[in-house]
C-alpha cells in the first residue's frame, strides 16, 4: 500500500521540478530576448539629437530652426521627442525648436525617482543651459508635460515669454494631495516584469497612436517596448509627491501669452489612470485660462487627446501667432 504513494509523491516532485526548469527557461529566454531586441533596435536608430550630462545622468535634446524665441516642446505621459517630428518641422520653418526626452523616455538615461515634476523642470533647465539654448522661450506642453512647463512658467518666469497648453492636466481641479487617478495594476504588473518584455504582447493594445500601421506607429511601440519606458511612464505616475507639490508652487502668470488648445467635446474615457474628455476635461481646460491676464482658448479640429498627431497644423499655428506676437511686442518678451 505504501509503493504507490511513494511513487505518486516521486511524480509530483518530477512535475515541480519540470516546472520550475521551465519557468526558469522561460525567464531566461524573455530576459535575453528583451535584452537583444533593445540592443538591436537602439543601435539601428541612433540620437537624431545630442545627449547632455544633467547630473549623473544624459537627456537627449534635438535642436532645429533658428530665431527666437526658441520653442521648447516637453511630451505627455508615455510620450517623446519622435512624437512631435511633424510639429516641429513645422516650427523650424520660422524659428528654433528643441524637442526632449524625458529621463527614460526616448534616447535619454533613466533618472534619480522620485520622478516629479519638480526633478523634470530642474533637469530641463539644466538641459538648455548645457545645450546653451537661450531665454526667453515658449514652452509648449502636453497633457502631463502641460504640468511640468506650468510649474517652470511659476517658478522662472523670466525665462519663459509664452506658454501653449496642449490638451493639458489641471492641477487645480484634483484634490490637494491626489493623483488625478489611481495607476491601473497593470501598469504595476507591467513595471515588475518588465525586463522580460511583456509589454512587447501589451503595448500595441494600449496605445493608440499613431492610428495606423504607418512606420511611425512601429519606431513608437518598439520604443516604448523598452524596459526603461515601461519604467518610466510608471515612475511619473507613481510620483505621489507630485500633485502636491506643483500645486503649492503654481503662481499667477500675470499678462504672460497663454494658448490653452484642447480637442472638441467627445466622450469621456480612461487613459493611463485619468479620465480624458467629456464636459468635465472642457471644464478643466476652460480654468486654465485663468492662469495669465493674456490667454487664448482654442478647439482643435479632432476628438482625440494626442493633437500633435492628429492635428499637427493648429498647433504649428498656435506657435507661429505667439512667435509673431512676441516679436512684434518686443518688451513682452522680458518677463519680471
Amino acid at each position: 500500500m505504501k509503493a504507490p504513494r511513494k511513487s505518486g509523491i516521486r511524480w509530483l516532485c518530477r512535475l515541480g521540478l519540470v516546472g520550475l526548469v521551465s519557468l526558469v527557461l522561460l525567464v531566461a529566454f524573455g530576459g535575453v530576448w528583451q535584452a537583444v531586441a533593445t540592443r538591436y533596435f537602439e543601435r539601428k536608430h541612433p540620437a537624431p539629437g545630442k545627449l547632455f550630462d544633467v547630473g549623473g545622468h544624459r537627456l537627449h535634446l534635438f535642436s532645429q530652426g533658428s530665431g527666437s524665441p526658441a520653442v521648447i516642446i516637453d511630451a505627455g505621459l508615455s510620450g517623446a521627442s519622435y512624437d512631435w517630428e511633424t510639429v516641429a518641422t513645422g516650427i523650424a520653418q520660422f524659428t528654433q525648436v528643441c524637442t526632449y526626452d524625458r529621463a527614460g523616455y526616448g534616447w535619454s538615461d533613466p533618472g534619480p525617482r522620485p520622478r516629479t515634476s519638480q526633478q523634470a523642470v530642474e533637469e530641463l533647465r539644466t538641459l538648455l543651459q548645457k545645450a546653451e539654448v537661450k531665454p526667453p522661450f515658449i514652452l509648449v506642453g502636453h497633457s502631463w508635460g502641460g504640468l511640468n512647463v506650468r510649474l517652470y512658467a511659476s517658478q522662472h518666469p523670466d525665462e519663459v515669454a509664452g506658454l501653449i497648453l496642449v490638451d493639458a492636466l489641471n492641477v487645480d481641479l484634483y484634490p490637494v494631495g491626489s493623483q488625478p487617478g489611481e495607476v491601473p495594476a497593470l501598469y504595476t504588473l507591467l513595471n515588475s516584469a518588465a525586463f522580460l518584455g511583456p509589454q512587447r504582447w501589451v503595448t500595441p493594445g494600449i496605445i493608440r497612436e499613431p492610428v495606423n500601421d504607418s512606420p511611425a506607429r512601429a519606431f513608437r511601440l518598439a520604443m516604448l517596448n523598452r524596459t526603461r519606458s515601461t519604467r518610466a511612464i510608471y515612475d511619473e505616475l507613481t510620483a505621489q509627491a507630485n500633485w502636491r507639490q506643483v500645486r503649492a508652487a503654481m503662481r499667477p502668470l500675470g499678462d504672460l501669452p497663454v494658448t490653452v488648445m484642447t480637442t472638441q467635446l467627445a466622450p469621456a474615457r480612461a487613459t493611463n489612470g485619468f479620465r480624458l474628455g467629456g464636459p468635465n476635461w472642457i471644464k478643466m481646460q476652460h480654468a486654465l485660462t485663468n492662469i495669465s491676464h493674456r490667454s487664448r482658448f482654442i478647439v482643435a479640429d479632432t476628438t482625440e487627446h494626442d493633437i500633435q498627431f492628429h492635428r499637427p497644423d493648429q498647433i504649428v499655428a498656435a506657435v507661429r501667432e505667439q512667435v509673431a506676437w512676441l516679436n512684434s511686442h518686443p518688451s513682452a518678451s522680458t518677463r519680471p
